[in-house]
């Protein structure tokens, strides 16, 4: 962790040296590496947590950590932009991203506080252990093809309207000032009421059950997206937004701990690597075609076939009931 937020701090200030008038493939070079020690330390990051949480934990351990990402994601995007609007600190942004590799420094303080988790097991010492072993060790499960469907399909449907949502809103007439304050404003409060509300009744229900109920509410919650399409009003935005991320909040909250759950303390980094990566398939890849769908439809069909991605998910959750322990687990 240490060495990955140490990259982060010297990506940022790198990009604060560059200028993308002068040199466009600078900046492109220092915003890879962002990306690469970023990624990194969010993998880091989750097996520690994993290797650290007894399973009954796991549920609000993950909504704690996609608080902090929610956190971190709203001082990077509003607190950034705030600093560099004419009317408030007038910064440029050079200065902004030294600011951000500032705020990097509590992660830093926060390593340095955690204690090494107990090595419960001999931990890899070769490439082949760390990398290779791991995925051996999954794909020798049973239903290991089945837990890989259904991690991919899950949130497919909700990242792909998420995906889409701020081009939807001004198309459908909210200037930025309202779609700043009920999308920015509404939907933080309404995702960390979500992700509370997951972490609870994953440790109170269970995780199988929490997966049926949140998945079935995301379904729910994007298909409400389409009444935005017949009332464009500030109320039904709000309602939206608040029904659209409290759900979200939940079902990432799920995804999370389950993930986390499916990980062999062994090979925890390499195995949630795997998991993670799947499941933010539709955020990252699907969802760039989100924009030429609602070309050839409707921005209603569109987010109605969001909704019906949802189902191969949740009958994929028949498959996974059938993982040893699940019914009981939490």
């Amino acid at each position: 962790m240490l060495i990955t937020q140490m990259g982060i701090i010297s990506s940022l200030i790198f990009i604060g040296l560059g200028n993308p008038k002068i040199s466009i493939s600078y900046l492109a070079a220092t915003g890879f590496l962002l990306c690469f020690f970023s990624a990194t330390q969010d993998i880091a990051v989750d097996a520690y947590r994993r290797e650290i949480l007894p399973d009954e934990e796991l549920g609000i351990g993950a909504s704690l950590g996609v608080y902090g990402y929610r956190v971190g994601m709203l001082v990077a995007s509003g607190l950034g932009l705030w600093v560099v609007d004419p009317k408030t600190l007038n910064f440029s942004f050079n200065q902004t991203f030294f600011i951000m590799a500032i705020f990097m420094l509590v992660g830093v303080i926060a390593t340095f506080i955690c204690t090494e988790p107990k090595i419960r097991e001999e931990p890899p010492n070769t490439l082949k252990k760390a990398v290779i072993e791991p995925f051996k060790e999954f794909f020798t499960r049973p239903y290991a093809l089945w837990i890989l469907l259904f991690i991919l399909f899950f949130k497919i449907g909700d990242s792909l309207a998420g995906s889409i949502l701020g081009a939807f809103y001004v198309d459908m007439g909210f200037d930025n000032k309202t779609i700043g304050e009920v999308a920015k404003g509404i939907g933080f409060i309404s995702s960390m009421v979500g992700l509370f509300l997951g972490g609870w009744l994953i440790y109170t229900r269970g995780i199988y059950r929490s997966l049926w109920v949140f998945g079935v509410l995301q379904s729910l919650s994007t298909a409400f997206i389409c009444s935005l399409t017949f009332h464009a009003t500030k109320l039904t935005l709000t309602q939206v937004v608040a029904f659209e991320d409290l759900s979200s909040g939940m079902g990432t909250a799920a995804l999370i701990a389950f993930m986390a759950w499916l990980t062999n303390t062994r090979f925890t980094a390499t195995q949630y690597a795997l998991f993670s990566s799947l499941a933010s398939f539709g955020r990252t890849f699907i969802s760039g075609f989100s924009g030429k769908i609602v070309e050839h439809t409707s921005y209603f069909q569109f987010f109605l076939l969001c909704a019906f991605l949802a189902i191969p998910g949740l009958l994929l959750l028949f498959k996974m009931k059938k993982l040893e322990g699940i019914e009981t687990s939490f």
